[in-house]
């Protein structure tokens, strides 16, 4: 797992430790040395093979600096960048980065991705949780950032999201989730669409032979896409790193007569197609006392489904071996309402749900379900 530069120089790594967090025990780019070593590398690649992007991706880990003094870490990280595009340009090859899922989180960790734009150092980023699928990731705030010449991707992981004490969804394994994602982005400003870690359903020893890697020929364009069933999710707070992750907006719980905003990203829809709204949630209430806002438009109160065993919770959940948290949901309720269909907006959605009853209720869980003519169901 680890080279022998790694293993032969212990000075030039990170003053952390393994239990603070993945990553914290890798090497800190202070060290000239450290940089010199990496640009001997990426030299090595770019004159013995023939490609087109080079990728560094600086999520898979994301600690190249002790936390704090952040200018002086972006500063040293750009020049270190230059001297990558220096190599590149050779062979005219772009340079393309990996990095966390906000802009402030990414200079955070030592990357100025204004300077980084401004300077034509990078052709692309991807924008990403660690470990995780963001679906609301700020693509407005990147683009604002590094402006139009410098292409963006929204990157999703393996796990479409790991709700507490229910089971993981996984995005191979539905078409309809990733065809909900791609849609998302790309009506949001996003260049491309980026998937991590897919090859590792292969290594648990999951069912392979229902990935659905066919649907990437639908995710080229937002016309492909348009009209078809999708769905759409919000993120929930398993995601393993703070530093690099979205403030999760769920699990979140709603007192006596309380209302909660979310934002969702989606996209609009022709008139054929129908809204699904869907909230998992536990907690006692009654339909009638369960409202739904989307943007300017209601949704009226809820036709509630009582008493639904968490493995009947959503009919995505295939193909899951294991549950996320520290136990699962013996029963919890789901709330669904139609939504109209220009209710929903390209880009952010925001949704606010009003608990109209004495209790307070845990909201474990939000879909948007995109429901089609010819495909009624989810």
């Amino acid at each position: 797992m680890n080279s022998s530069f790694y293993k032969q120089h212990p000075e030039y790594r990170l003053p952390g430790s393994a239990k603070d967090g993945w990553g914290r025990i890798g090497f800190n780019y202070e060290y000239k040395q450290v940089r010199s070593h990496y640009l001997r590398l990426i030299g090595e690649i770019v004159e013995d093979y023939n490609f087109d992007v080079l990728e560094l991706d600086f999520l898979r880990f994301p600690n190249y600096f002790p936390p704090g003094d952040c200018e002086r870490h972006c500063n040293i990280m750009t020049e270190f960048l230059k001297q990558v595009k220096t190599i590149t340009e050779r062979k005219k090859i772009d340079l393309y980065i990996r990095v966390a899922s906000m802009p402030a989180a990414a200079y955070e960790l030592g990357f100025d991705l204004k300077v980084l734009a401004e300077k034509n150092i990078v052709d692309g980023i991807t924008f990403s949780e660690f470990l995780n699928t963001g679906w609301e990731m700020p693509v407005d705030r990147f683009r604002a950032i590094v402006g139009d010449d410098v292409a963006l991707y929204a990157g999703a992981d393996v796990s479409a999201d790991r709700r507490p004490g229910l089971p993981v969804r996984y995005m191979p394994y539905n078409e309809l989730l990733l065809y909900g994602f791609a849609y998302a982005y790309l009506n949001s400003g996003a260049d491309g669409i980026y998937f991590f870690n897919f090859f590792t359903l292969r290594e648990q020893g999951m069912d392979t032979g229902k990935l659905r890697f066919d649907a990437f020929k639908k995710i080229k364009s937002v016309r492909n896409l348009r009209g078809c069933p999708k769905t759409y999710l919000i993120t929930s707070n398993a995601g393993p790193c703070a530093e690099t992750d979205l403030p999760h907006q769920i699990p979140v719980t709603i007192g006596p007569r309380q209302s909660k905003s979310f934002n969702m990203l989606a996209g609009k829809e022709p008139d054929s197609c129908r809204f699904l709204f869907r909230v998992i949630f536990t907690g006692d209430i009654f339909s009638e006392q369960l409202w739904l806002r989307c943007n300017l438009s209601s949704a009226g109160c809820t036709k509630l489904l009582n008493n639904v065993p968490a493995q009947h919770l959503s009919s995505e959940l295939v193909n899951s071996k294991k549950v996320s948290g520290n136990k699962t949901l013996k029963q919890a309720h789901v709330a669904e309402f139609l939504i109209p269909n220009n209710a929903v907006y390209n880009g952010k959605n925001e949704f606010i749900l009003r608990n109209e009853s004495a209790n307070e209720i845990t909201v474990h869980g939000i879909e948007l379900y995109v429901l089609t003519p010819n495909r009624g169901g989810k």
